[in-house]
């Protein structure tokens, strides 16, 4: 856990030195330990859907 939460810290250090001001991030239905930690982590969920085209036909 310990890296996870330096990585977050030094992107979102990186992030604003840079001017990014929004980081989007998914987690799947069903992963409640993602979920939460991104809760966790003062994120605002959102209620998407995400298409994708797999590049590999």
């Amino acid at each position: 856990m310990v890296r996870g939460l330096t990585a977050y810290t030094l992107h979102q250090y990186y992030c604003k030195q840079n001017g990014v001001e929004e980081v989007f991030l998914q987690a799947d239905l069903g992963d409640d330990y993602a979920i939460e930690f991104y809760r966790s982590t003062g994120t605002t969920p959102e209620s998407v859907v995400h298409f994708y085209y797999p590049l590999h036909m």
